[in-house]
């Protein structure tokens, strides 16, 4: 009979009985075994000598037990090796990126504040201290505020004395423009303008004083109604001596052969205007002055005087010559008394009932070359009607607006068309001696 050695207890039973009498393990006690006890039994499969529980066993085990936990520390302590070197170049280099980053666009905005707010001061068009500081007229519309609008307080003047003073107040659109305001005159023989806007009558006629601030221009139109001076030139004014050698003497007499009138055709285009004959050095009140209709236009000392609409001629005979000039009146007549300072072309008062809708201001115009005037059309209720004027000969007369000016010797018309019908006026232009 064999026996079976107990691998808990050592102790050796028949191994016909199932389990040690001493512990009670069954002979398949082994695979019950922790792996650890496992891996630290000797190679052979035996028991150890006396048991497992035996005191010399169990120190063994315990040595080797604190052996592999020591090896199991020093291991632990031991660095690892780097599985990738350059996954931590890009962990040091990733801060630096971050930082560049928020440069740059420190950078960046530096230069934007700098163009957008400092250049402008450094730029070549900013005037330094020794150029000039008065901007030009092309500075002024590039950089400044210019003009779109001047707003005049009246459109039309009439003055009735030499040396009256009237205020031509003009405000430009916008008030803050940097443009410059420019008065002028288109004839000082009859008006002057200051640079406030102050117009002074001259002498009798009309003409036309024109605002202009940058690119716009607007005009009013000034009539004087007073009478010329009939001044007699200083020769005239020398007492009538007696003597017979001083009433004789070739030198103070002027041939017959060289009078003669500056004008043989004139237009007066409202009741009251006047124009002065010029005869050269013989006295006024040397010739003697008719008209063939003093009602329509009367004459004294060569200062013609339209009276009523219509036309005459005028004669002015010196020591056996005479001379005459066509006088047309061309203006409504009023039933009214008709003052001398009333105006057709804008005035109802001076225009007679009629079927018509609208009244020009003039029919027939006689002008030196140079000279203008102002061409309306009007409603009946005397509101001027805008509407564009053409020269019937370009070569004669200009239009701008409605202003005519005689170019040329000649005579034409200047005409306008409006809702179907066309209205006309003739222009006899002059050369001025």
């Amino acid at each position: 009979m064999s026996k079976v050695i107990c691998k808990v207890c050592g102790t050796a039973y028949p191994d016909s009985a199932s389990v040690c009498p001493i512990c009670g393990s069954s002979p398949q006690g082994k695979n019950e075994k922790s792996t650890a006890e496992k891996k630290s039994s000797v190679s052979d499969k035996k028991a150890p000598k006396g048991g497992y529980y035996t005191k010399a066993n169990v120190k063994k085990r315990t040595m080797a037990s604190q052996k592999q936990k020591l090896a199991v520390s020093v291991n632990a302590r031991e660095p690892k090796p780097r599985l990738d070197p350059q996954s931590d170049e890009k962990k040091k280099r990733g801060p630096w990126i971050a930082i560049l980053l928020i440069l740059l666009l420190i950078l960046a905005l530096a230069a934007y504040i700098v163009v957008t707010y400092a250049l402008p001061y450094f730029r070549n068009d900013v005037p330094t201290p020794s150029e000039s500081s008065t901007p030009s007229v092309s500075d002024n519309n590039q950089s400044g505020i210019p003009c779109t609008e001047i707003t005049l307080s009246r459109t039309s003047m009439t003055f009735a004395a030499k040396g009256d003073v009237l205020l031509l107040d003009a405000k430009p659109v916008p008030s803050d423009t940097t443009d410059r305001m420019v008065f002028a005159s288109s004839n000082e023989k009859v008006v002057t303008v200051n640079p406030d806007g102050s117009v002074t009558a001259v002498g009798p006629g009309e003409a036309i004083v024109t605002v202009t601030c940058g690119d716009v221009s607007v005009a009013c139109k000034v009539v004087c109604t007073f009478a010329a001076e009939t001044t007699v030139p200083p020769a005239t004014t020398k007492p009538v001596s007696t003597d017979p050698k001083e009433t004789t003497d070739p030198k103070e007499t002027v041939s017959a052969e060289e009078f003669s009138l500056d004008r043989d055709d004139i237009t007066l285009s409202y009741r009251g205007e006047t124009f002065q004959f010029q005869i050269g050095k013989i006295p006024y009140n040397s010739v003697i002055w008719t008209s063939d209709d003093p009602g329509i236009a009367s004459i004294e000392n060569g200062v013609v005087k339209a009276i009523h609409s219509g036309t005459t001629t005028v004669y002015g005979s010196y020591e056996g010559k005479t001379v005459s000039c066509i006088v047309r009146c061309n203006f409504p007549d009023s039933d009214g008394d008709g003052g001398d300072n009333q105006s057709s072309g804008g005035n109802s008062e001076n225009r007679p009932d009629e079927p018509a809708r609208y009244i020009i201001n003039h029919i027939d115009v006689t002008l030196y070359v140079g000279s203008t005037f102002l061409i309306e059309l009007y409603d009946t209720n005397d509101n001027p009607v805008d509407v564009e004027w053409y020269a019937g000969d370009s070569n004669i007369i200009s239009v701008y607006g409605n202003e005519v000016t005689g170019i040329s010797g000649g005579m034409t018309t200047v005409y306008c068309v409006y809702e179907g019908e066309t209205y006309q006026c003739i222009v006899r232009v002059y050369y001025s001696d």
